[in-house]
């Protein structure tokens, strides 16, 4: 669902996710690298609807809900997000930037807590 949200904010996230996080190189077993990217992959989707909260108010977000809610499929869902995507002012390349540095800080997170830095 997340590959077909927006154009300018998912192209490459999911690439971008596996080089970072260095996941299916063999480093882990695929079914431990797979949980690990849909994990990310999911938290970069709430890291969206949190932007799109913060961009459209109380009000465009009850609209959204309630209009995503109408649509049957996931792709007729993911489109309808777009369309509220759209709405704001250069959304799409802000949403790339705060992803990009949202998996920046998790990555860094992550490394801290398993010892993975020199700091």
């Amino acid at each position: 669902m997340i590959s077909g949200l927006m154009d300018d904010s998912f192209s490459g996230l999911e690439a971008k996710i596996k080089e970072k996080f260095k996941l299916f190189t063999g480093v882990r077993p695929q079914e431990e690298d797979q949980k690990l990217f849909d994990r990310l992959v999911a938290m970069c989707f709430e890291e969206a609807l949190v932007f799109l909260a913060e961009n459209l108010g109380e009000e465009g977000m009850k609209n959204l809900t309630e209009e995503v809610d109408r649509q049957e499929t996931e792709e007729e869902k993911v489109k309808k997000i777009g369309e509220y995507m759209g709405r704001i002012e250069n959304g799409g390349i802000r949403l790339g930037a705060r992803l990009e540095t949202f998996l920046d800080n998790l990555l860094t997170a992550a490394m801290d807590n398993t010892g993975g830095t020199n700091g």
